[in-house]
């Protein structure tokens, strides 16, 4: 649990007993709320849970909360419920309790919690989280009040979301000769978020479609709940936020993939008529530019709920059902026919590995993905995770990662997104006809891993979605019945506010391994993991614990293990230092290992991995700043000192393009020489591994642009598409700050310009991050929310979102040739290590 310098300059403390009366812990008062008419006016709704008989033990109960304030909880019938607490305008921290008394196993009780409007807590599981009932589970959030009212939101996905406590704590408010932080660069941050639009003229689900040319084009499916099908075809157009009718179908059909070759849409198969209609072999061709409908070369058999897709000039069709008219009597088929577009004639190819329907088919990188499904009828028991990738040139199916969730009913709702696949909506098992789902999920081929966006804003089977100039459009689909509801979402250049840690850690170092992220810091000595692809986290306390347990380390991923290089501090258990250790950390047998010490004793350096190979410069050695520049080789165990970095610097930012070392900012010699806040430097300095020199911004007749503020405690700098991103930081003075002296500002360059231009900044300032890249996604979790000493258990995602074009009007810069540093050390020395091998921790 954070631990928070508060003052009542920015208002008083509130703690609400959610479900239960007034009492206090070690002379700490909370306020009573055990029921509308007694809650101070805080609760909108709602009401008090009748308690569970006998009371249970709650476990990881920590002052000032209470046993019984666990076994109080506040809940609301099939809806959600409101907080509206006033208080002062200013920052605070608001801290939220919870424990699972009732539910058993996971996702039987699924909730989100929205703070001021933005969801803090997507999907929240109690029992998954915990892995047990009767367990207090503490999540906090910082928040700055304007309006004067802190609201909370609970809102219900599966079974009613409950509520134990409220802890409102004003942050500590800085004397007022702190400089009022100017406004920030690039404007304010922008939270990704769902919006409504125009509504479908026809409520519909099980319907087909896709984008083109702007619009989003719907067409058949289930009118009503009875199941009967249309051929209307209605286009939503972006730009005007306007619906319009179009060609009706020759047909009317459900159940049928589609594919889209240049304007025009190809519908194939499908079920026919009202269900339970008879599978289909025809294709039908819409044409987009002239409105009209023609048929195609008819599927060498009639499927319904099969996967499409096309891979040049060959449509692969495969999988599905065939079914008589009138039965549910649905055989699944392994059949794969490839017609070609130009000569209209179909082929076979390998058969589809899992026999299955209500699939869907992606092209991608030159391969086709087969994705999800159910087995026959049997919607609400047979969800398929598997996941086939189809290689043409080897007519070969091989496996990748299966979906977090077994699911179905995602045809039209499965795009391909900046190079990924992403995946809205869709069914999972339970129930008599399976459970609508409103997932957000993203496929990286790059990594292999499935990633969890924001979820849509209600549960929904096969709705219809497209790209349509970077938005996200998603309309119709079934919500256990047809819908109208049209939502619209921009992911380029917005945060998304996800499930905290579960500990608060500052000073954060870690790694991605799979589908998972590793982080260790300040204020903990687990080993958190958090999963990316449902943002759930086991608690801390599952993992090994690192051997020196210190702060400031940094780190790189090496063939799936985790390496953090040197460090501040004395280990808690052992007492030794930290500086220049080596620990290895192996997810796969949950050990930590010792590397060879590094050359120089150091902690808060910065690192980089280029060409298999961890690049270790400056940092901090006792109290004063080095400007060492080592290599690690992991093969082999070994250390090569280098040519030292032109300006010694600790708690810089640092990553790498592929071929060199950059280095942005930080504190040293003249500002923060030793670990103690500063407003630090905006250097940047670059390091070539081919020639083992250095350029500095510093350098007489440099060009190099150096940061924009100056400042350290970025953590680290993320690589993305040709850019470099530098967030967050820390200062004693620095303009532009919070009140807390932390930045929230993203500075981002391109190395190719030499510019720099600003991102949208993160929603809470902090500093002493790390932030991690995968899927074209930037995970921000932990760190500091005050300048020094301070942890949070905040996480944070930004999509960066592709670089901005050139602007043909801006000249291309005309730098001088660079000029080297010379080197202290021209050739590399190398360190032998003490001990050849990495040495196991007992």
């Amino acid at each position: 649990m954070t631990q928070l310098a508060t003052t009542s300059a920015a208002g008083t403390t509130i703690r609400i007993n959610a479900g239960g009366g007034a009492f206090s812990v070690g002379g700490v008062p909370w306020s009573q709320c055990f029921g509308v008419n007694a809650c101070s006016g805080w609760a909108s709704n709602g009401y008090l849970k009748t308690p569970v008989a006998p009371a249970p033990f709650i476990a990881n109960v920590v002052a000032p909360a209470s046993q019984a304030m666990y076994l109080n909880q506040w809940t609301a019938v099939e809806a959600l419920f409101t907080f509206n607490i006033t208080v002062t305008n200013g920052p605070y921290m608001v801290r939220l309790h919870f424990a699972e008394l009732e539910k058993t196993a996971a996702y039987q009780r699924i909730f989100d919690v929205r703070l001021e409007g933005a969801t803090v807590l997507a999907h929240f599981d109690l029992f998954a989280l915990a892995g047990t009932q009767n367990s207090a589970i503490v999540r906090e959030f910082p928040v700055e009040i304007t309006d004067s009212t802190v609201t909370l939101d609970f809102v219900r996905h599966r079974a009613d979301p409950t509520l134990s406590g409220i802890e409102i704590i004003p942050l500590e408010v800085l004397p007022t000769s702190t400089p009022t932080p100017t406004p920030l660069p690039g404007g304010g941050t922008s939270l990704f978020q769902w919006r409504s639009a125009a509504k479908a003229p026809i409520k519909r689900f099980e319907a087909l479609g896709a984008a083109l040319n702007g619009k989003l084009y719907v067409i058949g499916g289930f009118i009503n709940d009875a199941a009967q099908t249309s051929n209307v075809v209605e286009a939503y157009d972006l730009a005007s936020n306007t619906w319009q009718r179009l060609a009706d179908m020759p047909e009317a059909i459900s159940h049928a993939p589609v594919i889209v070759d240049g304007s025009t849409i190809y519908v194939l198969g499908g079920y026919v008529g009202d269900n339970p209609g008879p599978s289909s072999s025809r294709v039908w061709k819409f044409n987009t530019l002239t409105n009209s409908w023609s048929a195609g070369p008819d599927l060498p058999g009639g499927r319904g709920g099969a996967g499409a897709a096309l891979l040049g000039r060959n449509l692969h069709y495969f999988g599905g059902a065939t079914r008589s008219a009138g039965l549910f009597d649905e055989i699944d088929r392994a059949n794969h026919y490839v017609l070609n577009l130009d000569t209209g004639i179909w082929t076979s190819a390998a058969d589809l590995p899992n026999p299955r329907n209500h699939m869907v088919a992606v092209s991608l990188n030159g391969k086709i993905y087969a994705l999800g499904g159910q087995y026959t009828y049997l919607e609400e028991s047979t969800s398929q995770g598997q996941v086939d990738v189809y290689d043409p040139t080897a007519n070969t199916w091989s496996r990748a990662a299966n979906l977090p969730t077994p699911k179905s009913h995602m045809p039209a709702s499965t795009l391909v997104v900046d190079g990924r696949i992403m995946m809205i909506g869709g069914a999972i098992d339970g129930g008599s006809n399976g459970w609508a789902s409103d997932d957000v999920l993203l496929y990286d081929p790059a990594t292999n891993v499935w990633l969890q966006l924001p979820p849509i804003p209600a549960y929904r089977k096969t709705p219809v979605a497209g790209l349509i100039d970077g938005k996200l459009v998603v309309a119709t689909g079934g919500g256990y019945g047809p819908t109208d509801t049209t939502w619209i979402g921009t992911l380029p250049g917005t945060w998304e506010l996800a499930p905290a840690l579960p500990a608060a850690i500052g000073e954060v170092a870690g790694g991605i391994i799979n589908n998972q992220l590793y982080l260790v810091g300040e204020g903990s000595a687990q080993t958190l993991s958090y999963t990316l692809s449902d943002l759930t986290s086991p608690g801390p306390g599952g993992l090994a614990q690192r051997p020196f347990k210190g702060n400031h380390h940094t780190a790189e991923v090496v063939g799936g293990k985790l390496y953090l290089f040197g460090g501040l501090g004395n280990d808690a258990d052992s007492g030794l230092a930290t500086g220049g250790k080596v620990q290895i950390y192996d997810p796969l047998a949950n050990t930590w290992t010792l590397g060879a010490d590094m050359p120089f004793l150091a902690g808060s350096s910065s690192s980089a991995l280029i060409g298999g190979q961890v690049y270790v410069a400056g940092g901090i050695v006792g109290f004063s700043t080095t400007n060492r520049l080592a290599r690690y080789n992991p093969a082999d165990n070994t250390w090569t000192e280098l040519a030292p970095m032109p300006q010694g610097r600790n708690h810089a930012a640092a990553t790498t393009d592929g071929s060199q070392l950059y280095i942005f900012g930080g504190r040293g010699l003249g500002s923060g020489d030793g670990n103690t806040v500063a407003n630090g430097f905006d250097t940047l300095q670059i390091y070539n591994p081919a020639t083992n020199t250095w350029r500095s911004s510093l350098d007489i007749g440099s060009t190099l642009a150096p940061l924009p503020q100056a400042r350290g405690g970025m953590g680290r700098a993320v690589y993305h598409n040709g850019e470099m991103y530098v967030l967050g930081g820390e200062t004693q003075s620095g303009a532009g700050a919070t009140p807390q002296n932390v930045y929230r500002r993203v500075d981002i360059y391109n190395p190719t310009t030499n510019t720099w231009r600003f991102g949208t900044a993160m929603p809470t300032a902090r500093h002493g991050i790390f932030p991690l890249l995968i899927g074209g996604r930037i995970y921000v979790g932990g760190g500091g929310i005050q300048a020094g000493g301070s942890s949070s258990a905040v996480m944070e995602v930004y999509n960066p979102g592709p670089a901005p074009l050139p602007d043909p009007t801006t000249p291309t810069p005309t730098a001088a040739t660079p000029t080297a540093a010379t080197p202290t050390a021209a050739t590399p020395t190398t360190a032998t290590p003490t001990a050849a091998t990495p040495t196991a921790v007992t």
